[in-house]
């Protein structure tokens, strides 16, 4: 500590200045007296230590005769004096000294009480000096908005179009099967009727009933206007029986034809609009149960679709729908399924029919 020799105040080991307010001298100048620190007393040294005696001679044991012993009273011991030690003072700091309030000395950076005037360290008037530091809270880490994930959006998406889209596939499907008008039919397949018999028109769904009202409207086409065709015939059973108007004669298929099929070329440059058509099924009227009957026929206008159409199993009249949307220049009729022969025959596998008459729109 360094005693200000003009006001007598103590002051640290770093100040130059004295740092009472009402003084300020300058200590190195005003023969300041540095404190001397009160020397510890010197510890008393230790007595020398007694010389060791020669060790006694042996000498032959002696009867001892026991004194008794007289009680002595005890005597307390005077207590021992402890040295006191002093802590070392904490090193003087070399730097600059600067406390939260205190007031920063603008030439040397040391801190001064708010009520002084003049710098305790260099004597500089505080006047002018740095407006006190107040400790400031710590600010907190700026961090921006959290990013949302867009991975279950981006998911959710993809699950949702594909639902869609399964969705519309089956309702594609559907309406395909289901939702056709009685009467028309809905193409199942774009493959085109071929002209020959090994390769049959493609098929479509059932149409409704054949049997029609007999006063169903048309005009009958005349037999001279049509050219008849088939995949295969019999014996006296070729196509052209089916436009003579007989009951008594009729066509038939080979016995190995197992996909017979006819045609019906239309000798019309323009072509006609065919309505509907007349077939009457089996052989004459005696060989109607000898003979298969056409069961699941299937009609096709030029190379458009093929309509599928069931017949009955009897030897009446049957009418087939076929509603033509424009002029037609041939009329094909594939056999798909038959009613197989009740009676024995020798043509109890070959397919008959005995008339099939066409009407067009007048």
């Amino acid at each position: 500590m360094i005693i200000c020799k003009k006001c007598g105040h103590h002051n640290t080991d770093a100040d130059q200045w004295c740092t009472n307010p009402g003084c300020g001298a300058y200590l190195a100048f005003d023969g300041a007296v540095q404190e001397q620190p009160v020397p510890e007393p010197a510890p008393t040294p230790p007595p020398p230590p007694a010389p060791i005696p020669p060790p006694p001679t042996p000498t032959a044991p002696q009867a001892v005769t026991p004194q008794p012993v007289t009680p002595q009273p005890y005597q307390p011991q005077p207590p021992v004096a402890q040295q006191t030690v002093r802590p070392e003072p904490p090193p003087e700091p070399t730097g600059p000294q600067v406390r939260p309030g205190d007031r920063v000395c603008a030439r040397c950076g040391w801190g001064n009480e708010h009520s002084r005037t003049f710098c305790r360290h260099c004597g500089n008037e505080l006047n002018g000096a740095a407006p006190p530091l107040t400790p400031t809270a710590p600010m907190p880490p700026v961090t921006g908005p959290r990013r949302r994930r867009r991975w279950p959006i981006v998911a959710g998406v993809i699950i949702l179009s594909v639902m869609v889209l399964a969705c519309g596939a089956a309702l594609a499907v559907w309406a395909s099967t289901k939702l056709h008008k009685p009467g028309t039919p809905v193409v199942a397949t774009t493959r085109a009727a071929a002209p020959s018999a090994l390769h049959p028109p493609p098929r479509v769904s059932p149409s409704p009933e054949p049997n029609l009202p007999p006063d169903e409207p048309g005009i009958a086409l005349s037999s001279s206007a049509i050219t008849p065709g088939a995949s295969s015939s019999g014996p006296d059973a070729g196509p052209e029986y089916l436009l003579d108007r007989d009951s008594g004669s009729y066509w038939s298929a080979a016995d190995n034809d197992s996909r017979p099929s006819l045609t019906f070329n239309l000798d019309a440059p323009e072509g006609v609009r065919v309505v509907r058509m007349t077939v009457e099924s089996g052989g004459t009227t005696s060989e109607f149960n000898q003979r298969p009957r056409p069961r699941l026929i299937c009609v096709s206008v030029d190379d458009g679709p093929c309509a599928e159409h069931t017949l009955e199993d009897t030897p009446a009249l049957q009418q087939v729908r076929i509603d033509a949307p424009q002029p037609a220049h041939r009329i094909r009729l594939d056999i798909l399924s038959t009613y197989d022969a009740t009676e024995s025959g020798p043509h109890d596998q070959a397919v008959a029919m005995r008339e099939v008459v066409f009407y067009i729109a007048p």
